[in-house]
Protein backbone atom coordinates (compact mmCIF):
# COMPACT_ATOMS: atom_id res chain seq x y z
CA UNK A 1 0.00 0.00 0.00
CA UNK A 2 1.45 2.97 -0.57
CA UNK A 3 0.47 6.34 1.48
CA UNK A 4 0.29 9.75 0.66
CA UNK A 5 -0.29 13.03 2.26
CA UNK A 6 -3.51 14.09 2.30
CA UNK A 7 -2.49 17.16 0.13
CA UNK A 8 -1.46 14.60 -2.31
CA UNK A 9 -4.77 12.87 -2.23
CA UNK A 10 -7.10 16.16 -2.32
CA UNK A 11 -5.07 16.94 -5.97
CA UNK A 12 -4.85 13.18 -7.29
CA UNK A 13 -8.84 13.13 -6.52
CA UNK A 14 -9.02 16.59 -8.48
CA UNK A 15 -10.68 18.13 -5.64
CA UNK A 16 -13.97 16.21 -5.72
CA UNK A 17 -14.86 16.25 -2.39
CA UNK A 18 -18.32 17.82 -2.40
CA UNK A 19 -21.25 16.02 -1.25
CA UNK A 20 -22.56 12.49 -1.94
CA UNK A 21 -25.47 11.81 -3.17
CA UNK A 22 -27.45 9.35 -5.55
CA UNK A 23 -28.44 10.68 -8.59
CA UNK A 24 -31.85 9.13 -8.06
CA UNK A 25 -33.28 9.57 -4.92
CA UNK A 26 -30.83 12.61 -3.72
CA UNK A 27 -29.41 10.62 -1.30
CA UNK A 28 -26.92 7.94 0.21
CA UNK A 29 -27.47 5.46 2.83
CA UNK A 30 -24.94 2.58 4.14
CA UNK A 31 -26.50 0.05 1.68
CA UNK A 32 -25.95 2.08 -0.90
CA UNK A 33 -22.13 2.31 0.24
CA UNK A 34 -22.06 -1.16 0.55
CA UNK A 35 -23.19 -2.08 -2.86
CA UNK A 36 -19.97 0.20 -4.30
CA UNK A 37 -17.78 -1.49 -2.21
CA UNK A 38 -18.97 -5.04 -2.96
CA UNK A 39 -18.59 -3.62 -7.11
CA UNK A 40 -15.22 -2.08 -6.19
CA UNK A 41 -13.68 -4.90 -4.47
CA UNK A 42 -15.79 -7.42 -6.24
CA UNK A 43 -16.60 -9.06 -2.95
CA UNK A 44 -20.23 -10.01 -2.39
CA UNK A 45 -22.51 -8.15 0.04
CA UNK A 46 -22.78 -11.21 2.06
CA UNK A 47 -18.86 -11.71 2.60
CA UNK A 48 -18.28 -8.50 3.54
CA UNK A 49 -21.09 -9.30 6.47
CA UNK A 50 -19.42 -12.80 6.89
CA UNK A 51 -17.68 -13.62 10.10
CA UNK A 52 -14.24 -14.22 8.06
CA UNK A 53 -11.36 -12.41 8.82
CA UNK A 54 -9.46 -12.79 5.82
CA UNK A 55 -7.59 -9.68 4.72
CA UNK A 56 -9.20 -9.21 1.76
CA UNK A 57 -12.84 -8.99 3.25
CA UNK A 58 -11.36 -7.08 6.18
CA UNK A 59 -9.65 -4.42 4.07
CA UNK A 60 -12.97 -3.99 2.22
CA UNK A 61 -14.73 -3.50 5.41
CA UNK A 62 -12.15 -0.82 6.50
CA UNK A 63 -12.59 1.31 3.57
CA UNK A 64 -16.51 0.51 4.16
CA UNK A 65 -15.95 1.62 7.98
CA UNK A 66 -14.06 4.49 7.18
CA UNK A 67 -15.77 5.75 4.50
CA UNK A 68 -19.52 5.85 6.27
CA UNK A 69 -17.50 7.28 8.91
CA UNK A 70 -16.27 10.15 7.29
CA UNK A 71 -18.93 10.85 4.45
CA UNK A 72 -22.62 9.67 5.73
CA UNK A 73 -21.89 10.61 9.49
CA UNK A 74 -23.64 7.66 10.41
CA UNK A 75 -22.95 6.58 13.89
CA UNK A 76 -20.47 3.44 15.02
CA UNK A 77 -23.48 1.04 15.29
CA UNK A 78 -24.71 1.80 12.86
CA UNK A 79 -22.09 1.17 10.53
CA UNK A 80 -21.51 -1.75 12.45
CA UNK A 81 -24.97 -3.29 12.07
CA UNK A 82 -25.29 -3.17 8.81
CA UNK A 83 -22.16 -5.61 8.36
CA UNK A 84 -22.90 -8.07 11.39
CA UNK A 85 -20.16 -6.03 13.99
CA UNK A 86 -20.63 -4.02 16.80
CA UNK A 87 -19.64 -0.39 17.12
CA UNK A 88 -16.13 -1.42 18.82
CA UNK A 89 -14.77 -2.96 15.89
CA UNK A 90 -15.85 -0.29 13.83
CA UNK A 91 -13.92 1.91 15.88
CA UNK A 92 -10.88 -0.09 16.56
CA UNK A 93 -10.55 -0.36 12.26
CA UNK A 94 -11.44 3.03 11.96
CA UNK A 95 -8.14 3.67 14.43
CA UNK A 96 -5.90 1.14 13.52
CA UNK A 97 -3.93 2.86 10.40
CA UNK A 98 -4.95 6.36 8.48
CA UNK A 99 -6.41 3.89 6.13
CA UNK A 100 -7.62 7.58 4.38
CA UNK A 101 -4.27 8.04 3.30
CA UNK A 102 -3.60 4.47 1.38
CA UNK A 103 -3.89 4.40 -2.29
CA UNK A 104 -6.76 1.64 -2.05
CA UNK A 105 -9.38 4.49 -0.66
CA UNK A 106 -7.68 7.14 -2.67
CA UNK A 107 -8.67 4.25 -5.94
CA UNK A 108 -12.30 3.62 -4.19
CA UNK A 109 -13.28 7.56 -4.12
CA UNK A 110 -12.10 8.09 -7.39
CA UNK A 111 -14.68 4.18 -8.27
CA UNK A 112 -17.19 6.46 -6.58
CA UNK A 113 -16.70 9.39 -8.57
CA UNK A 114 -16.70 7.39 -11.49
CA UNK A 115 -19.96 5.95 -10.73
CA UNK A 116 -21.72 9.81 -10.43
CA UNK A 117 -21.03 10.05 -7.18
CA UNK A 118 -19.63 13.20 -5.38
CA UNK A 119 -18.60 13.67 -2.29
CA UNK A 120 -18.12 15.64 0.91
CA UNK A 121 -15.97 15.17 3.67
CA UNK A 122 -17.91 15.74 7.24
CA UNK A 123 -15.87 14.51 9.42
CA UNK A 124 -12.39 14.45 10.50
CA UNK A 125 -10.72 11.22 11.46
CA UNK A 126 -8.93 11.82 14.39
CA UNK A 127 -4.92 12.08 14.25
CA UNK A 128 -4.68 13.03 10.38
Amino acid sequence: MNLYTINEINLKQGKIIKNIVDKKTKEINLEIVLKLISEFTKISKDELKSKSRERKYADARKIYFTFCWEHLRASLSEIGASVMRDHATVLYSINLVPIILSEEYSNFINFVYLKGYTLERKRIIKGL
